[in-house]
Formats: C-alpha cells, sequence, structure tokens
C-alpha cells in the first residue's frame, strides 16, 4: 500500500484511543455530540484499503468540526486523532539509528578541555587591620 488516507489515520487512533479508554461508538458518540453511526464510519475507515477496496462514492472525508468534538471527547488534540503513529514510530526509531550511528558504538567521544585546568590558590589568611598607633 503506497499511503494511509487521512480517513484511514483518524479511525486508526480514533479505534486506539477507543480502546485504551474503554470506549464504544455507542458511548463515544453521544459524549462527542455524534452519532454512533457517525464514529463507527470513522473506525471503518481505517480498514479500508484502496487498493484493494475501490471506493463506492458513499465515502466522505472526516469534517473538521467532527474531529474536534471527536478529540475533545477523548481528551487530546485533534492532531493526535490525524497523525499516523506508526510512521511517527518509524521515523524516530530511523532518527535514533542515526543518533547511535554517528555517536559510534561507546557513545559520544569526549572533548578535551580547551586549556588545562590550574590547580585551586590555597585560600589566602586574612588578618584583621590594625589601627595606626597614635590616632
Amino acid at each position: 500500500m503506497a499511503g494511509k488516507t487521512m480517513n484511514q489515520v483518524l479511525g486508526e487512533n480514533l479505534r486506539a484511543l477507543m480502546t485504551e479508554r474503554g470506549l464504544s461508538a455507542n458511548a463515544l458518540g453521544p459524549k462527542a455530540g455524534l452519532s454512533p453511526n457517525t464514529v463507527g464510519n470513522y473506525l471503518k475507515a481505517a480498514d479500508r484499503d484502496p487498493e484493494t477496496m475501490p471506493t463506492t462514492g458513499k465515502e466522505r472525508s472526516a469534517k473538521l468540526a467532527e474531529v474536534e468534538m471527536l478529540a475533545a471527547a477523548l481528551g487530546v488534540s485533534p492532531l493526535a486523532l490525524l497523525t499516523d503513529r506508526a510512521e511517527l514510530e518509524r521515523q524516530a526509531a530511523a532518527i535514533s539509528a542515526l543518533v547511535m550511528k554517528a555517536m559510534g558504538a561507546e557513545g559520544p567521544a569526549v572533548v578535551p578541555p580547551l586549556a588545562p585546568e590550574s590547580p585551586p590558590s590555597p585560600p589566602q589568611e586574612t588578618r584583621p587591620r590594625r589601627r595606626p598607633r597614635g590616632s
């Protein structure tokens, strides 16, 4: 599959968050101000593979207002519903591998200080000043 549609990403994230919170479409729909059927349609989109299941013309794109309502009901940002988590994890793993490779097997190289540190000077004794005689 070349890439996921936004509706697939939304459906996958919606399903994951609903599972984490123990919510069904029947429970989330009214909580978000939507019908359970609307929530169910978003969940079905997660299972649709555009390459093997051609669109029937009945599918619709997610409405931003509905995404915001779902996000509010789930206690997340709309971006959390629209971000492909699996792709983010792949990118994070690739970045981590690059960083580890750059650091080498033993970790980061230790950079020596520019100038050698001089030993601290011993504390000087301070004596109270005496007043000159005859004043």
